[in-house]
């Protein structure tokens, strides 16, 4: 579910649980970890696992990357307390790369709640990839689908000044097609179309970032 790293070790996430329970008499704390980790990825299924999350990089003051996979469904993001729906890492002053992986139940708005506008300076690398399920492009078109989904809310966000120092922003769609359809719509074509839909959908951010870049692919 989770992957710490040094430089190779990894610590589970039990682990990671542990490191909120000072009280815990296990010989081995992953507290002692933190301060040399340089790679944090995790899961986020559920609100409360945030919480973790921002313990691990309290105690983390030398991160470089941060991936975080995002399962939740829209309804908890909606239903969640917004002011305290946020990773701290303003205080990393070494984080250089963030990647986010979202599924098709998530919203993508809860980007924009997570990161809020405290991005550090030492952030140059942003990468956002969307995982969308077209699984009957008959019934409902896949670009009705992709309207239905409005990566725009990413727009003003990603063009606020905190992101300016973000020389790379890679936002990639990862379109999951049911095999009965490739023929028809596993093409070049639709690719170009879609990619150039998503792009429409973000001019302020490509107005004010150079480095940002659309990308569609087909999930393998």
């Amino acid at each position: 579910m989770s992957d710490i790293q040094r430089s190779a070790p990894a610590v589970s996430h039990k682990d990671i649980g542990l490191i909120t329970y000072p009280d815990s008499d296990i010989p081995e704390s992953p507290r002692n970890i933190l301060p040399h980790l340089v790679n944090v990825s995790m899961d986020i299924p559920y609100p409360d696992v945030l919480a973790v999350i921002n313990q691990v990089l309290d105690r983390a003051p030398v991160l470089q990357l941060l991936v975080l996979d995002i399962w939740m469904d829209r309804r908890e993001v909606y239903t969640s307390k917004q002011d305290s729906f946020a990773i701290n890492y303003k205080h990393l002053t070494q984080l250089n790369s963030i990647s986010f992986k979202i599924h098709s139940r998530t919203s993508i708005s809860v980007i924009n709640l997570l990161l809020k506008y405290d991005a550090p300076p030492s952030l140059n690398k942003l990468s956002i990839t969307i995982s969308h399920s077209a699984y009957n492009p008959i019934a409902k078109s896949v670009m009705e689908q992709l309207e239905s989904i409005d990566i725009n809310v990413l727009d003003n966000h990603l063009a606020h000044p905190s992101f300016y120092s973000v020389r790379d922003i890679d936002i990639v769609l990862v379109v999951d097609l049911s095999e009965e359809y490739y023929s028809e719509y596993r093409t070049p074509s639709h690719l170009a179309q879609w990619c150039s839909y998503i792009k429409s959908q973000l001019p302020l951010s490509l107005e004010k970032n150079p480095g940002l870049d659309v990308c569609v692919t087909w999930k393998d």
